[in-house]
């Protein structure tokens, strides 16, 4: 375990001597990303510097020095990386690091400056970016993230509100995990891409390349080469059972019939382009590789990958295609896996503040009708303060557990942190129809009994909105609406809750 975890960590499980062997790629990958990303920041920064220039709103105003410097260097790495990595190589991963910095700096500047009794999030966002622009080592970003974590934990001591302090810190520990989890792996994909790629680009003759595309058959599903003039191939499929087909014709079309066998009907639309070789081989004019995920039937996620046979140039479509189908159904698990613990309350199991509001915001962009409640627990701070906090955590656990009891599958329940909850229920647009919902929570709270406080009843005072067809509402607006409700609500002694009207 411990020769694997050194070896995860040093070379991404890739053969330390391949990845010397493709450095040169990777560096090259390197600056075309630094390139891209550095005058994308250039612009958004300016765009932000400018604005906050001219805007009368004094947030703003006060982020026009750290705008204006961001742009700068955005400005300064871009042309370093242009002209000065031409002589000088190795100076891309100075400049990357530089630019990694330059971003997890602009979100502890947001973080602790400009809005330090908010939640965290450009910070989080900027961490998990870092992770996925550039190809490295994951030792690397081990060291990013315990860099970023010793000096984000005692600046939040310092400077965030206490009853955020820790949501906080868990946030920025947990999203540092995912982002080093997640950076490492699509390093590890990306520089077995580079060893694939320089592999088959070394081979010029024809026994070389099958001898190839069969060992290749012990890593991927299937393996194909395709000439892309005549679309006829010889492949060499399931690895367990080396089956060769020598001579074949019309791939597109057989790719075709085999999508249509394997992959679901609502995922077969997307990946149709893919059968036509002579389409797929002209966009693959200056690439190397192109990769699409699905999702089949029978072996789970996949990623279809093609690989241009020869040299490459932008001009020139390659005449020798190879075709690899690999299984990341264990990775796609893992990945899904670490999101959703990403947007989960460790302490109710509900989805926390990040997941369930961008949950809630999918569900306005898709213009789904339904009611928003938001709710916190009466008198919540005095269980605290006499009982002590288990008592209070107790309390919080079993409403949660009487959201999930009152509440269907389709709707999104999350804890805003602290006694603050909010459901959002799908397809609920009436009064009437929320008013039996919320009763039906409130049966639930009523059967709640803490074994702490014998004689203590929970109640919740609960404001709702509704969000309507071709409502041109956000989640903002109703959370406003629903608040202003609650604070309504919370002027009536024991259980109560207030619906929004215009």
């Amino acid at each position: 375990m411990l020769k694997w975890l050194k070896n995860y960590l040093l070379y991404a499980t890739v053969d330390p001597d391949e990845l010397t062997k493709v450095a040169g790629s990777v560096s090259r990958s390197n600056q075309k990303s630094l390139g891209a990303y550095s005058l994308m920041g250039m612009f958004f920064f300016g765009a932000m510097f400018t604005l906050s220039a001219l805007s009368e709103i004094a947030s703003l105003n006060h982020n026009v020095v750290a705008y204006s410097s961001a742009t700068l260097l955005c400005f300064f790495i871009f042309m370093a990386n242009r002209y000065l990595t031409k002589k000088n190589p190795r100076m891309v991963i100075f400049l990357m690091y530089a630019f990694n910095w330059l971003l997890l700096s602009f979100g502890l500047y947001l973080t602790f400056v400009t809005s330090p009794e908010r939640i965290t999030v450009s910070l989080l966002v900027m961490q998990m970016l870092t992770a996925l622009i550039f190809t490295d080592r994951p030792y690397r970003f081990l060291i990013s993230t315990l860099l970023l974590d010793v000096v984000f934990v005692p600046l939040a001591i310092m400077y965030k509100p206490s009853e955020i302090l820790v949501l906080d810190i868990v946030d920025v520990l947990i999203y540092g995990i995912i982002g080093l989890v997640v950076g490492s792996f699509m390093s590890r994909m990306k520089f077995e891409r580079f060893v694939l790629e320089r592999k088959v680009g070394e081979l010029n003759d024809e026994q070389g390349l099958t001898h190839y595309i069969k060992s290749m058959a012990d890593i991927y599903e299937t393996v194909v080469q395709i000439d892309v003039k005549t679309e006829t191939f010889r492949a060499v499929i399931n690895k367990t059972n080396m089956v060769e087909f020598d001579g074949h014709e019309n791939f597109g079309k057989q790719l075709l019939i085999a999508m249509r066998d394997a992959i679901d009907e609502n995922g077969l639309e997307a990946l149709v382009p893919y059968a036509n070789i002579a389409a797929v081989a002209q966009s693959m004019k200056g690439k190397r590789t192109i990769t699409h995920e699905f999702f089949g039937k029978r072996l789970g996620w996949c990623r279809g990958r093609y690989v241009a046979v020869g040299s490459m140039s932008d001009d020139l479509v390659p005449e020798q295609i190879i075709f690899a189908i690999e299984n990341i159904n264990e990775e796609k698990n893992k990945e899904n896996k670490l999101i959703t613990q990403a947007q989960t309350d460790l302490m109710t199991g509900l989805y926390n503040r990040t997941g369930g509001v961008n949950k809630v915001k999918l569900s306005l962009l898709e213009n789904k009708v339904g009611m928003l409640c938001l709710f916190d627990i009466d008198n919540f701070k005095y269980v605290n303060d006499t009982h002590g906090h288990q008592a209070g955590d107790q309390v919080i656990i079993a409403v949660a557990e009487a959201m999930k009891s009152a509440f269907r599958d389709e709707d999104i329940l999350l804890r805003l942190g602290g006694d603050e909850f909010v459901v959002y229920l799908n397809g609920v647009a009436t009064e009437d129809q929320g008013t039996l919902a919320i009763r039906r929570l409130f049966d639930e709270i009523d059967k709640i009994k803490i074994d702490e406080i014998p004689d203590y009843r929970v109640s919740v005072s609960l404001g709702a909105a509704f969000f309507r067809k071709d409502s041109s509402l956000d989640f903002n607006d109703l959370y406003k609406q629903a608040d202003t409700c609650t604070y309504q609500s919370k002027k009536i002694e024991g259980k109560s809750f207030t619906f929004f009207r215009d």
